[in-house]
């Protein structure tokens, strides 16, 4: 099986520390990839990121499925073992991973994910993931931090996008632990590539003004070549030379996985 997945991750104008980070690899399945946000108000987050970040990925070289209690436990080991403090977990996580004929998606918080359609015909379709108030959910929350945030918060809210305009947004409650984590599921017949990105992909602007980011995901996916780092290539180029000649600014960290399975 020849799927292809790369991942890129940089810091924000905004930041001193880069609190994004992501992995690829691959599974029994196939390809994933997996990208992870660290809440910039929380302590060390950074560490946290990558932490969760890892246990994902080594869950996912290990099996199809992405357990969400196996993957936090595990991340939640390692931060008790070098004495981070509590808060430090507290990151999102999206994450894609091919298993058969479908492409299974999990998100944790807030995030993009962007389907790149197999017929060239078709256009691209867009989730944005966005939570209440800005207060993602994390999946780290747990007893009692978890009761809280649902008395305080508890709602995320989808908006669905074809071609870069929006069709769809609803909302959805968090009333448990089940609920940090919104999962579907694509038909690999349908879909030639997915891109999955931390909220940075929003962070764009031009002017003080919001660039949409299913404009900016379509630069981001634009592949010269499908070889090797092809996301770390066009995302360089993108940030270095695109957004000098546009006029683009970004100010928070960007993390950003691609996919791109082989047809089945």
């Amino acid at each position: 099986m020849r799927d292809q997945a790369d991942v890129f991750f940089t810091i924000g104008a905004s930041h001193q520390v880069c609190e994004d980070y992501a992995l690829s690899g691959r599974g029994p399945g196939g390809a994933f990839v997996v990208v992870s946000d660290g809440c910039s108000s929380a302590p060390q987050t950074d560490v946290g990121a990558r932490l969760l970040t890892h246990a994902a990925a080594q869950r996912l070289r290990a099996t199809s499925t992405l357990d969400v209690r196996s993957v936090v436990d595990r991340a939640a080991a390692v931060a008790r073992h070098l004495s981070l403090p509590e808060g430090a977990l507290d990151a999102t996580l999206v994450a894609a991973w091919r298993t058969g004929a479908r492409l299974e998606i999990a998100v944790a918080g807030d995030g993009v994910v962007v389907a790149m359609p197999r017929d060239a015909r078709e256009e691209p379709v867009g989730w944005r993931i966005e939570d209440e108030d800005q207060a993602p959910g994390y999946p780290a929350y747990r007893g009692a931090r978890l009761e809280a945030y649902c008395a305080r918060f508890g709602r995320r809210w989808v908006s669905l996008s074809r071609g870069g305009r929006e069709v769809r947004r609803w909302p959805q409650p968090i009333r448990s632990a089940e609920d940090l984590w919104l999962r579907w599921s694509l038909p690999l017949s349908a879909v030639g590539g997915l891109l999955v990105a931390s909220d940075g992909l929003t962070s764009f602007r031009r002017d003080d003004e919001p660039i949409e980011a299913m404009a900016i995901a379509a630069e981001l996916t634009a592949f010269r070549t499908t070889t090797g780092a092809f996301l770390q290539r066009r995302a360089r180029r993108f940030l270095g030379r695109t957004c000098k000649a546009q006029g683009y600014e970004h100010h928070d960290d960007i993390a950003l996985g691609a996919l791109l399975p082989e047809a089945a």
